[in-house]
């Protein structure tokens, strides 16, 4: 099973205590439009509730089409992560995400920031050290040659591993990397891990747990 998680770099103008106690404050029942649900003090875990409407078509007796609008109920899995700084955890991140920060902000007060962490290869490297062995299976980059005013998004693809540092094509562009996806292999394990600049991470595998782990130990550690 592959599981997903974005990253964000938080300043709480409120201590722990004080921000679960305003959650509870702000609990999630019937009728409500949003609120907090399953508050763990102890885990620094919770959840997010919201109610949106979506509009769906369909045909009528006369063969029509017509829109019926439904309310749905929308769940964020959010942890708090603390070392040299403070972050939040998003399971399975949903498409939009500014309901939670809105009511975060609105439960805080001024002071409260919140900034997407953006994901690279230098995050993984870490990892890279500990394990047995790994491959980079896919790579997006994005580059330019600007003495001949040109942009390029290339994608690199294999089941046996690349090095983008030898590869001729990319001599003389200046790159980033936007996205790598990673096979690690610990012992008998095996686990696969992929990041990305927009913030995403996708884990699976039976190494998949401990890769989070040392991901997110690695962000909170960093300045």
């Amino acid at each position: 099973m592959i599981e997903r998680y974005k990253w964000y770099a938080i300043t709480l103008p409120i201590n722990l205590d004080q921000l679960y106690t305003k959650m509870s404050e702000s609990y999630y029942s019937d009728g409500m439009d949003s609120g907090f649900q399953q508050i763990d003090r102890q885990a620094s875990e919770f959840s997010f509730l919201w109610q949106s409407s979506i509009a769906v078509p369909f045909i009528d007796e006369n063969g029509e089409l017509n829109s019926q609008v439904v309310r749905t109920i929308n769940r964020q899995d959010v942890a708090i992560l603390r070392g040299h700084r403070t972050i939040l955890r998003l399971k399975e991140p949903l498409r939009s995400t500014r309901p939670l920060f809105n009511a975060l902000e609105k439960i805080m007060g001024y002071g409260f920031t919140c900034e997407l962490i953006s994901l690279t290869p230098r995050h993984i490297d870490r990892i890279l050290d500990s394990v047995d062995s790994h491959r980079l299976t896919n790579s997006k980059i994005s580059g330019s040659m600007p003495e001949l005013k040109l942009l390029t998004r290339m994608e690199f693809m294999s089941k046996e591993g690349i090095s983008l540092d030898y590869l001729e094509v990319l001599k003389g562009i200046k790159y980033t990397v936007d996205s790598a996806s990673y096979e690690i292999f610990q012992g008998s394990h095996k686990g696969k891990i992929s990041i990305s600049v927009t913030g995403l991470c996708k884990a699976s595998g039976s190494l998949s747990e401990r890769l989070i782990r040392q991901l997110e130990q690695i962000l909170i550690t960093e300045q």
